[in-house]
């Protein structure tokens, strides 16, 4: 389970994603700007109108960055610790079932995801010596790259589909992605013509 997001990350993400569903709307309307109101004060011709279109721009850049920096501070923590949580377990489960079939009586070590990953994906199997303890067999084993990586995918399916994280976390980044793709050429509004305006 992830744990709740923090006022300031809520705020970048809102007003990310805000701009961005903004600008989908602005470009798919076809939406023109002729008479601009701010706190009843108006204005009823704008010589460049296109000022307006440059401001949406900076915005969404600033909350993009805005957002990143959240992000990059909290929630992508809490991303990789919700997939290799799921990851750690299905690791030792594999690990433990290798293990038996070298030996029903062996063990492993490391028993934990990190220290697997710093051996490079192998542990050790301790093979018991029931005459003489102290004449354990130790035998090196690199688990399957293919299952690993077949864990891996698991993991992250299995994050994005029961769990918030993702949907709390990366959306906002793919609704700000398409709405970049989507509003970077072909209209008044887009970024091309917006950066033309100078």
């Amino acid at each position: 389970m992830t744990q709740g997001m923090t006022d300031g990350i809520l705020r970048q993400r809102r007003n990310l994603m805000i701009i961005s569903i903004l600008m989908v709307f602005i470009k798919f309307s076809e939406f023109k700007v002729k008479k601009l109101t701010i706190s009843g004060l108006s204005f009823e011709e704008l010589g460049n109108p296109s000022s307006i279109y440059v401001m949406i721009w900076v915005l969404f850049f600033y909350f993009l960055f805005r957002y990143h920096q959240y992000y990059t501070q909290e929630g992508k923590g809490s991303l990789f610790s919700q997939i290799d949580a799921s990851l750690g377990t299905k690791i030792q489960n594999y690990s433990a079932e290798v293990t038996q079939k070298i030996n029903e009586h062996a063990s492993y070590t490391p028993n934990n995801l990190d220290s697997i990953k710093r051996k490079g994906w192998s542990i050790t199997v301790r093979i018991p010596d029931h005459k003489d303890p102290d004449n354990d067999e130790m035998q090196e084993v690199t688990l399957n790259p293919f299952v690993i990586f077949k864990f891996k995918l698991a993991c992250w399916f299995n994050t994005c589909i029961n769990s918030s994280v993702v949907t709390d976390y990366l959306l906002p980044y793919f609704i700000a992605g398409f709405a970049l793709y989507y509003c970077y050429d072909g209209s008044a509004f887009s970024l091309l013509n917006s950066l033309s305006a100078f």
